[in-house]
């Protein structure tokens, strides 16, 4: 019942609304032209941004390494104050980073930089924040996995022989 790279293919041919990559993409390079041309990176992250620091302008804080994803990490870290990033893709969708300032921290004697930064993620505004993020890719996956496991029920359905009226009554437990 698992669905093979080509059926996945075939029904993202036939459903190209499911591949929303395309049109998050070309919305982050829009968002990342109006940053480099001056506009407000807090307005801007207020605008677009689909993850929860949106109402803070983007800001995300102080963190440590080993605190976000490793690409937006690497791309983070690579920075200097002021700086805005190119597009980052994750797990999560696109992200635009501004690198507002580093300092360096001493925790158990240990000397560790921090950075503080702001993003605009342009993801899944309409997915669930506490389920994994899915591609494209996962959703036909999914979609047709389920078309295929209906037509094995409905096959198995057909070729028996019961039938039940419509009528039946069905007691209360």
């Amino acid at each position: 019942m698992k669905a093979t790279d080509a059926e996945v293919d075939a029904y993202l041919a036939k459903h190209p609304e499911l591949d929303t990559d395309k049109k998050k993409r070309e919305q982050a390079e829009e968002v990342l032209k109006r940053l480099r041309g001056g506009e407000d990176f807090a307005k801007l992250a207020k605008e677009f941004s689909t993850d929860g620091s949106k109402d803070k302008g983007g800001d995300l804080g102080w963190f440590g390494k080993g605190e976000m994803v490793p690409e937006f990490e690497k791309a983070a870290y690579a920075l200097k104050p002021g700086e805005i990033s190119d597009i980052v893709q994750s797990k999560f969708g696109y992200h635009i980073i501004k690198l507002e300032e580093r300092k360096t921290e001493t925790k158990d004697g240990k000397q560790e930089e921090k950075i503080h930064a702001r993003h605009i993620l342009i993801g899944d505004s309409d997915a669930n924040p506490f389920a994994p993020p899915q591609s494209a890719r996962d959703k036909a996956k999914t979609a047709v996995e389920q078309e295929k496991a209906k037509k094995v029920l409905d096959d198995i359905v057909a070729r028996s022989h019961v039938k039940v009226p419509d009528s039946y009554p069905v007691k209360m437990p």
